[in-house]
């Protein structure tokens, strides 16, 4: 499970990614942005916990709920820390 932040070459603003595992064990990386919630109870086959996202699409992953929530919070900290820090 890794954080990592990168600008987009189009607008320039920064976008925060999560890396997570898809329940058949692929790496994914995910958009903190675009997730609207995170909960225990899937139905997705070998997930311990869903991502539901903006589009209106889900994914399950392999972390639990407060794995998944560990990772969202650190990267709005280090966000909200970069925000501070500029001139």
């Amino acid at each position: 499970m890794v954080r990592r932040t990168t600008a987009s070459p189009r607008t320039g603003k920064t976008i925060a990614w999560i890396k997570l595992t898809e329940p058949g064990g692929k790496p994914i990386h995910i958009n903190v942005e675009h997730v609207t919630s995170v909960r225990s109870t899937t139905l997705v086959p070998g997930a311990e916990s869903q991502l539901d996202l903006a589009s209106g699409k889900f994914q399950g992953v392999q972390e639990n709920v407060d794995q998944v929530m560990q990772l969202i919070t650190a990267t709005a900290r280090d966000q909200i820390a970069d925000i501070d820090t500029e001139p």
